[in-house]
Order: C-alpha cells, then sequence, then structure tokens
C-alpha cells in the first residue's frame, strides 16, 4: 500500500470491490460515482457503483482516454470531474497533492495534451446539495467518529469570482470557505453506517487477517440528499500477516493545493492582523494554535498515562509562552501538559494528584491531532459504577426486623416481605360530640357490614337522696330504669361483639399491627369502649 491518498484510495477501493463469500455481494451502503485510478500517467483501474447498488469495476480493455471521454462528456453540467494528482519523486512531499477542475474543453485538454502525475484519481463532479461546493471530513476509529463539513464562501454560479476561487474547500486557503458541524441526525448515522461496514467488509474479505482501526474519508452531499464517497486520504489497518505493524502509525493530514499556474487571492490588506489568531486556543498536547471549533475534550488521565506509558507525540510547537523548559530538568516526571495547565505542579505533587480519586473526572481539551494519537494507542476507560448507591438501596427497601415478623406472623406472600405494611385510608362516618346527648348511635360502617341504628332513650334520670339512708323511691327508680336499660344493653352488647370481630376482620385484612393500630382504628376502639363503660355504669 502506497502512503499517499491515491494508494489507500486504490486499496480501500480494491477491498471493497471484493465479493464477500456469505453475501456474494460487495460492500453495502458505499455510493462511488466513476472513479478512475491513474498509475504511471495512465488509467490502471475504473470503478463505479451501479444502480442496485453494487461496486463495479471495468474490465482492462475499457479503461482508457477514449472511453473516459464518451463516459465523462454526457453530463450537461459545466463541471465534468475534478483530478487528485500525486507526485512520488519527493519523499517529503509523499502527502501533498495537487487539485484541478475540469469543464468540458479542459477536461479533452488533460486527456491529449497535458502530463500526469504519477499516481492520481480522476472522479466525476457531483453536484452539491446547495448552490455552493461542500464536502464533508470523516474521521473514523473503532473508539470514535468525527465528522466536520467545510463549505466554500460564494455561489457556484456567481460570475463575479474566479474559477477555483468558487471549487475549493480543503484544498484552498482558509478565507475561502467556513468550517460547519454536521448536526443532522440522520447524516452522522448514515456515515457511521458507511464506516462501519466498510470495515466489516474489508476484515471478512480478508478472512479476518487486516482490521481497519483507523480511516479518513471524504463525502459529499448531492441534491438528492445520497452520500457519496470521494476519496481516502489516511487509513491505518492492522495486518496479522505483518509483525511490522505493532508500531503506531503517524497520521499526516493531506495537503491538498491547486495547480502553480492558479493564482488565489489573498487576503485584503486592510485586514487586521489580529484576525488570523481569532477565535484559536493554544492545544496543552502540541502547544499549538488551533480553532476552538477543532478542540475536543479528552479525560486527563487519558492523557497522562499515554505519556506514563512512555509514549510520545510526533512534534511539538515551540512558544515564547511555552515556559516549561526551564523547568524540564528540575521536573522531569511531570508531562508537559500538567506543566502547560499548572507551572506549579512537581513531581511530589505529581504523585499525589495520581493517588487522587477527582483524577478521573478532570476534562481538558486538544486539537484534533492530538486527541487522533492519543486515541489510537490508549482506550478509552469504561464508566464505573458506584456500590455505596446499590447499598443505601438496600436499606431503604429491606424493613426492620419487627416489622419482617409482623408480616410473616400473618403469612403474607413472600414478596410482601420486603415493603412495609401498607394501610389503606377508609371512609369513617360522623362523629359523636361529646357535649350533646345523641338519641341515636350510630354505628362505625366498613365494607364488611352496614349502617345500623340502635335507640336510646331520651332521657333516664336516677338521682339518690342519702347514701346512709335507703330510700324507697330510688329502688323503684332502678327498678322502671333496669327495664329499660337491660334490653339496651343487651342490643349493644351483641352489637359490640359484631362490631369487634368486624374489626378484627379488617384490622387483618388491612396488615395492620394490633400493637400500633392506625389513627382510625385507635378512634373506633376509644369510642366503642367508652359507650360500652358508660353503658355498663
Amino acid at each position: 500500500m502506497k502512503s499517499c491518498a491515491a494508494g489507500f484510495t486504490e486499496w480501500l477501493l480494491f477491498h471493497i470491490w471484493k465479493r464477500n463469500d456469505n453475501t456474494s455481494c460487495t460492500c453495502p451502503y458505499v455510493l462511488l460515482p466513476e472513479t478512475v485510478i491513474y498509475r504511471l500517467g495512465k488509467p490502471f483501474f475504473w470503478y463505479y457503483t451501479d444502480s442496485n447498488g453494487q461496486i463495479l469495476r471495468r474490465a482492462k480493455s475499457k479503461v482508457s482516454h477514449k472511453y473516459i471521454l464518451e463516459e465523462f462528456q454526457g453530463e450537461t453540467n459545466d463541471l465534468l470531474a475534478y483530478y487528485l494528482g500525486f507526485s512520488s519523486l519527493n519523499k517529503s512531499k509523499a502527502n501533498s497533492a495537487t487539485i484541478e477542475f475540469f469543464t468540458q474543453t479542459s477536461l479533452i485538454d488533460f486527456i491529449h495534451n497535458r502530463d500526469k502525475c504519477n499516481t492520481g484519481i480522476l472522479q466525476r463532479w457531483v453536484e452539491p446539495k446547495s448552490n455552493q461546493s461542500s464536502l464533508i471530513k470523516v474521521q473514523w476509529s473503532q473508539q470514535f467518529c468525527l465528522i466536520e463539513r467545510r463549505t466554500n464562501k460564494y455561489k457556484l454560479d456567481d460570475p463575479k469570482v474566479d474559477f477555483y476561487e468558487k471549487l475549493v474547500t480543503y484544498e484552498g486557503m482558509e478565507h475561502n470557505s467556513v468550517i460547519e458541524p454536521v448536526t443532522a441526525p440522520w447524516i452522522i448515522a448514515e456515515i457511521q453506517k458507511i464506516c462501519v461496514h466498510v470495515a466489516a467488509h474489508v476484515t471478512a474479505v480478508t478472512g479476518g487477517n487486516v482490521t481497519v482501526t483507523r480511516m479518513v474519508l471524504f463525502f459529499k452531499q448531492d441534491k438528492q440528499d445520497k452520500l457519496w464517497l470521494m476519496y481516502c486520504s489516511a487509513l491505518k489497518v492492522m495486518d496479522l500477516s505483518v509483525s511490522e505493524f505493532d508500531q503506531p502509525v503517524e497520521f499526516q493530514e493531506l495537503e491538498v493545493t491547486v495547480p502553480k499556474h492558479i493564482v488565489l487571492k489573498k487576503l485584503p490588506l486592510d485586514t487586521k492582523g489580529f484576525e488570523v489568531r481569532k477565535n484559536r486556543t493554544l492545544c496543552v498536547g502540541c502547544n499549538y494554535l488551533t480553532r476552538d471549533s477543532m478542540m475536543y475534550e479528552i479525560p486527563l488521565n487519558t492523557v497522562v498515562d499515554f505519556f506514563e506509558k512512555g509514549k510520545t507525540l510526533p512534534s511539538q510547537g515551540v512558544s515564547a509562552r511555552d515556559s516549561s523548559r526551564d523547568s524540564e530538568n528540575k521536573n522531569d516526571q511531570v508531562p508537559k501538559v500538567l506543566i502547560r495547565l499548572n507551572k506549579s505542579v512537581t513531581n511530589n505533587k505529581y504523585e499525589e494528584m495520581k493517588k487522587d480519586p477527582t483524577w478521573d473526572h478532570l476534562q481538558i481539551k486538544v486539537c484534533q491531532d492530538c486527541f487522533l494519537h492519543f486515541t489510537q494507542v490508549y482506550s478509552l476507560p469504561k464508566t464505573k459504577t458506584f456500590k455505596i448507591n446499590i447499598t443505601e438501596q438496600s436499606h431503604i427497601q429491606n424493613p426492620e426486623p419487627s416489622m419482617k415478623k409482623n408480616i410473616s406472623e400473618r403469612n403474607l406472600p413472600c414478596n410482601v416481605k420486603i415493603l412495609p405494611p401498607i394501610r389503606p385510608k377508609i371512609k369513617t362516618s360522623e362523629k359523636f360530640e361529646k357535649h350533646e346527648k345523641p338519641s341515636l348511635i350510630k354505628a362505625v360502617s366498613t365494607k364488611n357490614f352496614d349502617k345500623s341504628y340502635v335507640k336510646a332513650p331520651k332521657s333516664i334520670n336516677i338521682t339518690r337522696t342519702s347514701d346512709k339512708e335507703p330510700d324507697r323511691g330510688f329502688e323503684k327508680q332502678m327498678a322502671s330504669a333496669s327495664k329499660i336499660a337491660i334490653p339496651i344493653y343487651t342490643k349493644l352488647h351483641s352489637k359490640r361483639n359484631i362490631m369487634m370481630s368486624n374489626v378484627n376482620t379488617t384490622i387483618s385484612r388491612m396488615n395492620v399491627d394490633l400493637n400500633n393500630p392506625g389513627d382510625f382504628i385507635q378512634d373506633t376502639l376509644a369510642l366503642l369502649k367508652n359507650t360500652i363503660t358508660k353503658l355498663e355504669t
């Protein structure tokens, strides 16, 4: 595999074109426009997606400039294709490319007259969804997926803007385009699905020997909301047959520029110098100024463990702000990231901080390159669960031993033994007023018996003249009163027995402890006892 975007794209297209033995299909969900791979300045492979969603490759006999012109010139658009050329002569520029956009006339000139690069990609132009050139960049790995969109500021049909000024996105200057976040949920889900299926398909067609661990892909959204795969700028795989892959691969950002004869407009002369550093943040990992939108949060313990394992970043910027170089000899055990965050951290404080449990909850922001490098050799830790919450909940749910005893004595189901006794609210009848003597004694109404009334005499006057001298009139009054009171007492006594039995039954059904009755039961029993006591006396 060649270490350039053309080599990565060629390798990836070859593997997603191969058919899976289990499904007899190519990689699903991948839409690929007419893509021609150039080798040694000549067309070598031609891939595309047919109407059935299958990735096909043309025969060698049809991969020529003649068929390329016939296929590409069939479009009615002003823009037909673009060419991404790589020069492998200079090793220092192995990861740099030149992009060219072709119209009807310029494509013919490129095919017949122009010299081509050693390796390159010629791809059909895909009309963007809006009237502005746009490209989606996806950085995928098994741990995360970063998605961003860069859109050109100018409209495609603006005649006042130069040809390349309104087409470049990642290839042009920063002031020509704007980075926008991808917020549509369906786009995020679709891109993640495509990346997962690409990685799974590569593993399947290689018999499990090759696993894609990281890749950087570029997509374009057309007017029908279809996502087309453009090219792959970086790729990292784990090949079991190669033992040298144990060392991590340093990812380098692909530098795409326009041809030298194309001159893009510079920033106006009246532009203030501070605007270049506007919305920039100094990354604590590499010490470079980075856009705020390109900063990502990462746990601090992840970064510390990265340096604890003896890993280092590929390169770090040197800035006048970085005064940590003076204390490198004194605090050689402290990572530079912590020194940039807090210059007062020493070796002793660093050892104490590692023992602090709050270390796991700290978050810092680093640039995109540092985030990718930190996560490619270290997997994020799993979230920890706190057992103290479970213990507290068990104390709340489990009742006291006395409560368990009261419940078990009533032979309740087993699943009720973990809950406290339930005391439902029962509507009571009207209460008696103490200062009045009612003519009707109204019994308490429950679900188990109906309302009943017992008639009482309006008044019973019992008087006694003297305790020493018996009074015959008093005995007559007692005899006459007993004739009235005894039948009433008999009826009340029988009613009292019925009511007590019904109350006991109700108490047992309500699962109420008699040693600790509720307000309703307590009031009812007190009322009955007072009534019976008055009648007995």
